[in-house]
């Protein structure tokens, strides 16, 4: 992007979400050309891991949610988000990583059985786009445009086009059916 000085209106955007990230469980860490807006989910999905001398024994997992805002000349704006996740086992660790745009919900559960049935006995439920939805909402009342991401504009192009050929279908097989 750039690292041209901040207008004020992209001043205002990082004031804005600054200020309310708390409230949302993020933390919010300025760089030159933007800045990050960061969930630990660790606590979250320690808090329903299996522990003990089953299947999930000596496994740990920490994850994170950031999403990446940048800035662009012209009060244009772009966030990107990346979920992160490292999962440690006995003689292993694996580490994956997703940027795009997260949607839904992630939901964790642990059940146990007790008592002749399964009982929950922890979870949780993390939407993946509040950050977003809270830059995008902050950034409503400000005279700042978003940029969709590469992947959102070859999504959109790409159901046009489904679309499109969907209708041309139709057409040819109501001709063929007159016919």
């Amino acid at each position: 992007m750039t690292t041209a000085p901040w207008t004020s209106a992209q001043h205002e955007l990082c004031r804005q979400v600054e200020e309310r990230a708390p409230a949302a469980g993020y933390t919010l860490a300025r760089c030159e050309d933007g800045f990050d807006l960061d969930r630990d989910l660790t606590a979250l999905t320690r808090a329903t891991e299996v522990r003990g001398s089953g299947r999930g024994a000596g496994r740990t997992s920490d994850r994170s949610l950031r999403h990446e805002v940048r800035f662009a000349p012209d009060d244009v704006y772009s966030v990107t988000d990346v979920d992160q996740q490292t999962r440690r086992g006995p003689g292993r660790v694996s580490r994956s990583s997703r940027r795009g745009r997260q949607t839904g919900t992630s939901v964790s559960a642990t059940y146990v059985w007790r008592d002749g049935r399964f009982r929950r006995t922890g979870g949780h439920r993390v939407d993946l786009a509040a950050g977003r939805k809270l830059v995008e909402e902050v950034a409503a009342g400000l005279p700042l445009t978003q940029r969709r991401g590469t992947a959102e504009r070859v999504g959109i192009a790409g159901a046009v086009l489904a679309l499109v050929a969907l209708v041309v279908v139709g057409v040819v097989m109501a001709l063929l059916l007159l016919l």
